[in-house]
């Protein structure tokens, strides 16, 4: 069993914590967390009180001093990964870090520079790659099913309303740009953005609720997300590759595939409710991924070129937005 630190207990914590703990390769031994006792209680919800050290940040050091500590899970906000996760690799230990490990390519850089130099695992949480739909429709992709590559098009339409985070930021538009890039094969040449602003809250903050990219790719790929930072009626995933020898689609996912028939006619059963919701195996997946890396069982596909590209097509993206035009990635 790989000894594991938990830095950070918040909303994306509360996700790792009992995949963490319910993973056979892994024995948790810290939680690194301000909030000592809210730890205390989600362990005991979990049936683990008392039988993992919680510890504050000030205890850090001591932490990663700990020789049984193979490998550190980052789950606090953005601002603090890049320092985190140079901190834990100088220790000597392997990173699996939310995303984004940093909003600049140089900080996300800095960070790589310092796993090669070590020869440790540092791979940022992009867990939509692991998604069974997600894999299923690019092993077909990749497989020729639909030919040549026309069009591209993700949708994620958010719920619940988080204003933590602005959308022209990795927080929001990230994983949809590695999904396009990833079935695309590499970096866009352009990118063009247009937004708007229907929620008075996110315009008092002079930003905008929703957004239009279109990217274009070399070999002729045209790659559009459509984003919106809050939808009524449940969170919207959808991915479509068309191609000229046909489509390949993913639809949204349903709180259960229970279907109701009456003379009213068709009933569907609503949408998944929220993204641990919608992507709780991937989280799982992702887990697995980056345990068989550190035991040298694969190789990370998470690597410094999907990090350091999402930077770079973020900052065309944020550009092209403010200045109205099409941004080439040579210029962002």
């Amino acid at each position: 069993m790989l000894g594991v630190a938990l830095l950070g207990l918040g909303r994306i914590g509360k996700i790792h914590l009992p995949n963490v703990l319910g993973n056979s390769r892994l024995e948790l031994l810290y939680i690194v967390e301000e909030n000592v006792n809210g730890v205390n209680e989600e362990l005991a919800a979990l049936g683990r009180a008392g039988k993992v050290a919680v510890v504050k940040s000030a205890e850090l050091d001591r932490v990663l001093g700990d020789a049984r500590i193979t490998a550190v899970v980052i789950c606090t906000p953005t601002d603090t990964h890049a320092n985190l996760s140079i901190r834990s690799m100088e220790a000597g230990k392997h990173v699996l870090c939310e995303k984004p490990l940093a909003e600049g390519r140089d900080a996300v850089s800095r960070c790589y520079d310092v796993a090669e130099k070590r020869g440790l695992i540092l791979m940022a949480a992009f867990n939509r790659r692991f998604d069974p739909s997600y894999r299923s429709l690019y092993t077909k992709v990749r497989a020729g099913e639909v030919g040549d590559i026309q069009f591209i098009r993700t949708t994620f339409r958010d719920t619940p309303l988080w204003l933590g985070a602005e959308t022209f930021s990795q927080t929001f538009l990230s994983h949809d740009i590695d999904i396009v890039c990833w079935f695309a094969g590499g970096l866009p040449e352009s990118v063009v953005c247009v937004g708007a602003c229907h929620n008075s809250e996110v315009k008092e903050n002079g930003d905008v609720d929703s957004c239009v990219v279109t990217m274009k790719f070399p070999g002729e790929i045209i790659g559009v997300i459509d984003f919106a930072r809050y939808c009524s009626y449940g969170y919207d995933i959808r991915l479509e590759v068309f191609g000229t020898k046909g489509m390949l689609k993913m639809e949204p996912c349903l709180q259960t595939t229970v279907h109701e028939y009456s003379n009213a006619g068709k009933r569907d059963p609503p949408f998944a409710v929220s993204f641990p919701d919608r992507f709780k195996d991937a989280y799982l997946l992702e887990l697995d991924h980056f345990i068989d890396a550190v035991e040298g069982k694969n190789k990370c596909e998470v690597t410094r070129f999907t990090s350091t590209a999402i930077s770079t097509v973020i900052d065309a993206i944020r550009k092209s937005f403010h200045t109205q035009t099409i941004v080439k990635l040579s210029s962002a």
